[in-house]
């Protein structure tokens, strides 16, 4: 019986550029909005599930390195506006493709005895293929 699926060995690709160094990511996160109904006449709110899903964002940290061409391609995509592929690739070999762009890219410089880092979030657009 096969038991949970362990976060070491997770990959994420951005642009056919591996990024390394991975502290850990977050999402993607699936979600509807609402649209309320709620007339005048009702009693309590009332809510439909839009039909188009929101695919969310997905978060990652990773630790600095100047030859992580992925981490600095990221970097370098902020406010370009650029849509890129990305693949997420779990340990056991389950994949989520996606679009997406770069929202933001943030350094954390840290203090002693801590190494420099980078929270990066990348908005997906469309949707996503589990494999």
């Amino acid at each position: 019986m096969p038991g949970p699926i362990v976060a070491a060995g997770a990959t994420l690709t951005v642009a056919t550029s591996n990024v390394g160094f991975i502290k850990s990511i977050s999402g993607p996160e699936l979600s509807v909005s609402l649209i309320d109904i709620t007339a005048l006449s009702d009693t309590a709110r009332k809510f439909l599930a839009s039909p188009i899903p929101n695919s969310g964002k997905l978060s990652l940290s990773v630790f600095l390195d100047p030859d992580d061409v992925g981490a600095l391609a990221c970097r370098t995509a902020v406010g370009t506006g650029a849509i890129v592929a990305c693949v997420l690739t779990l340990s056991d070999a389950t994949t989520a493709s996606f679009n997406a762009f770069v929202e933001s890219w943030k350094m954390n410089v840290g203090g002693v005895d801590e190494a420099l880092s980078a929270d990066i979030e990348l908005q997906i657009s469309g949707v996503i293929t589990w494999a």
